[in-house]
């Protein structure tokens, strides 16, 4: 925002103890900002990561459909171990499918960047209580 070449500043007088509760009534409400803009970060992050883990899980399942449908048509009804076998191949081929969390480097960028402003008002707001006293 550009400030106008003709626009004159004005200073106003406070007695201190009213400048110190409007100056900590300000940091307080600017930390609640914070983590309120922190939760909603989380939120959102923890609502993608759940839709991606949703989308995994629906092809793991549509996955091991198929090849259940397959071991069904291979295997003869009165024949029970190869069935078994195949079970546990499945089994090991789904445990060794890791499902890592991944997590934007942007959105965690964010979060500290948040974190930081929030323990330096933190601070001032101590300092200002520190004052008060």
């Amino acid at each position: 925002m550009k400030a106008q070449k003709n626009q004159e500043k004005v200073y106003l007088s406070f007695d201190f103890q009213n400048y110190t509760r409007a100056k900590s009534t300000l940091l307080r409400s600017e930390i609640d900002l914070l983590n309120s803009m922190k939760r909603l970060h989380n939120i959102e992050r923890i609502t993608a990561e759940e839709a991606r883990l949703k989308s995994k899980l629906a092809e793991l399942f549509n996955t091991l459909s198929f090849y259940l449908g397959q071991l069904e048509e291979k295997i003869p009804s009165n024949v029970i171990h190869p069935y078994q076998e195949k079970q546990k191949n499945l089994k090991k081929e789904f445990s060794e499918i890791a499902v890592k969390p991944k997590s934007s480097d942007k959105t965690d960028n964010k979060i500290s960047n948040i974190e930081n402003e929030l323990l330096e008002i933190q601070e001032k707001l101590r300092k200002m209580n520190a004052l008060q006293n």
